[in-house]
């Protein structure tokens, strides 16, 4: 990106013109309304919206390629502003901590979550090795970025899928030990939640435990999960109105009246 902005011919001229007079200002707007909101945090006392997280690792998706564009730029003040900017940074980093930490607490894991979190450990390196001896070892990010994936993704009894079984197994199997007709309503709510996280998040590690731990067992969940949820749904319905769907499948039409 750096080596980009840096051409001499017209094109760089004009790279290093969208990139000192668009994009950083409005990078520096951005930084601004989010130091504005945490201010509104501290005096408030509320706690971040669930949008925050999502609008603070855009902010840094985008802004490590502008600030970096913009690395090579000689002027004082922009020079001064631009070089600030990840250190400026390390507020939204623990803002990100306390959103996904709120998640944690109130839904648990998921793996999207562990995503989240891997997320915030690669964007503590980048500040980390951005500030030491001035980015110096800044080059090692890529190396650090490919560590972190491969930890997420790949790695055996790591990557977010395995943590995901392992972090909601043990709510299937003491509910199957209790027995289905047998849970209260809070205990149902909890393994239906377990059981849509093992079943559509956690991808193959999830179709490994349910069909090779579980046995005949997991036909026997599968059926009470979506016989359970077709219960939840007809009891949201309230009031006066109830709702009715039906479907037919038709293999022909007759339509020769309509010719």
């Amino acid at each position: 990106l750096l080596a980009i902005s840096k051409v001499s011919d017209q094109v760089g001229k004009f790279m290093r013109g969208v990139v000192r007079n668009v994009l950083l200002p409005l990078l520096l707007a951005a930084f601004v309304i989010i130091y504005l909101y945490i201010f509104r945090i501290l005096f408030s006392w509320e706690l971040p919206s669930n949008e925050v997280f999502m609008i603070l690792s855009v902010v840094f998706a985008l802004g490590l390629p502008i600030w970096t564009m913009a690395g090579h730029n000689k002027e004082k003040l922009l020079g001064k502003i631009n070089a600030w900017l990840p250190v400026a940074f390390i507020p939204f980093i623990l803002l990100q901590c306390i959103c996904i930490g709120i998640r944690f607490h109130h839904y648990g894991y998921t793996p999207q979550r562990y995503y989240a979190c891997a997320l915030i450990v690669f964007e503590i390196i980048y500040v980390c090795l951005y500030l030491i001896k001035k980015g110096k070892y800044l080059q090692w990010i890529f190396p650090a970025a490919c560590v972190v994936l491969f930890v997420t993704i790949a790695c055996p009894f790591l990557n977010a899928e395995y943590i995901g079984v392992m972090a909601h197994r043990s709510v299937v199997e003491d509910a199957l030990d209790k027995g289905l007709e047998n849970l209260t309503a809070e205990e149902e709510n909890k393994l239906e939640d377990s059981y849509f996280i093992i079943l559509r998040e956690c991808g193959a590690e999830g179709e490994k435990y349910l069909q090779t731990e579980l046995g005949e067992d997991a036909e026997t969940l599968y059926d009470w999960y979506f016989s359970y949820d077709s219960v939840t749904e007809a009891e949201s319905l309230h009031g006066e109105l109830l709702y009715f769907s039906g479907s037919q499948s038709m293999y022909e039409l007759d339509v020769r009246e309509y010719s």
